[in-house]
């Protein structure tokens, strides 16, 4: 049994890269709380992902400064330099329930990118942006501006991927967009050496 795809066909919007960075080559689309409830279906799940699974789950608590439990959906944008360089990674996290301000504040803290605005806040190399009580915008800080400039408008890609985006469905588990020579390139710095045949695997059933 795969919960991934049996939760399919969805009918949500397509995938926006909205308060994304410009230049995303790869693309998740995720609902964490779902895959790490305590559901037998999504634990079984978790376990076949081996070394993959607990490597995605320290990603996302490390990005998103939160466990996997409290986001409803989180969206991944990496941005590939070249072959061998490590990925730049932003993200987009949509808790399951709304957060106090000074709660938020308090877990993205930082110094302000603006004098006058706690809005976007600038910490060890990365940029916080506060988007409303259930959403939090994180990028390098080197693309900080575009936290801005993507609010309502979609960041700029390749039309490769904007093309696939559009026939994306946002309520689907899992959503992987890329393109399959970007992923053949850098596959050494996106995954862990040890999940190489797990990584195929869970392509595969992601269809």
């Amino acid at each position: 049994f795969n919960p991934v795809t049996a939760s399919s066909p969805t009918s949500g919007k397509p995938i926006q890269l909205l308060n994304m960075p410009a230049g995303v080559r790869l693309v998740i689309n995720l609902h964490p709380a779902q895959l790490w409830s305590n559901d037998r279906q999504f634990a079984e799940f978790r376990a076949s992902l081996g070394p993959l699974g607990a490597w995605l789950e320290t990603q996302i608590t490390e990005l998103a400064k939160q466990p996997p439990q409290l986001i409803e959906e989180m969206l991944i944008g990496i941005i590939l330099g070249p072959r061998g360089t490590a990925p730049e990674v932003a993200a987009v996290v949509h808790f399951a329930e709304p957060q106090q301000r000074a709660e938020l504040l308090r877990i993205y803290n930082g110094t302000p990118h603006q004098e006058f605005s706690t809005d976007v806040k600038i910490n060890n190399g990365f940029a916080y942006r506060i988007v409303n009580d259930k959403t939090v915008a994180i990028c390098p800080e080197l693309y900080v501006e575009d936290l801005a400039t993507f609010q309502n408008t979609p960041a700029m890609t390749s039309d490769n991927l904007q093309e696939i985006l559009k026939g994306t469905d946002r309520e689907r588990l899992v959503s992987v967009v890329f393109d399959p020579n970007d992923l053949e390139q850098h596959r050494e710095t996106l995954f862990p050496a040890e999940a190489g045949l797990v990584v195929e695997k869970g392509l595969r059933w992601l269809g």
